[in-house]
C-alpha cells in the first residue's frame, strides 16, 4: 500500500541560528531523521513518536524553533497549471476559513511565477 503522505514531527529553526552544518550535526546526535537547510531555515525532520525527544534536545542546544508540530509531507507532488492552481487556492482558503477545518495538507507544486501572478 502507497500512502500519498508522511506523518512526520517537524521542528524549524531560522538560518541564522546556525550553520547548516552544525545543524545537520545536531540533527545527528538528537535522533532527528533528517535536517533540511536553504537560505531561511533549517527543517529537521522525525518520527512522531520521537518528536518531543527530539524537541526537547535542540531546545536545550539552539533555544526556541521557529515552529515545532506533527505535520504531513507528500510523498509526491502534482504540477499544476495556473488555472488548475487558481482554483485550488480557492478552495483551500474556504477550507481554511472553516471552522471545523484545523489544518490542510496538499501534495502540490506550482511555479514561482504562476504564484506570483496569482498573487498580484
Amino acid at each position: 500500500m502507497s500512502f500519498q503522505f508522511n506523518h512526520v514531527g517537524q521542528i524549524v529553526y531560522l538560518a541564522d541560528t546556525a550553520s547548516s552544518e552544525t545543524m545537520l550535526e545536531a540533527a545527528i546526535n538528537v535522533g532527528a531523521d533528517d535536517c533540511l537547510s536553504d537560505d531561511f531555515a533549517h527543517e529537521f525532520l522525525c518520527q512522531p513518536d520521537s518528536f518531543y525527544e527530539v524537541r526537547e534536545a535542540l531546545e536545550s542546544q539552539f533555544g526556541p524553533p521557529e515552529s515545532a508540530a506533527l505535520v504531513w509531507i507528500p510523498t509526491s507532488t502534482v504540477a499544476l497549471d495556473e488555472d488548475k492552481a487558481s482554483t485550488l487556492f480557492k478552495m483551500i482558503e474556504a477550507l481554511e476559513e472553516s471552522d471545523d477545518v484545523q489544518n490542510v495538507s496538499a501534495n502540490f507544486d506550482v511555479a514561482d511565477e504562476i504564484i506570483d501572478r496569482l498573487s498580484a
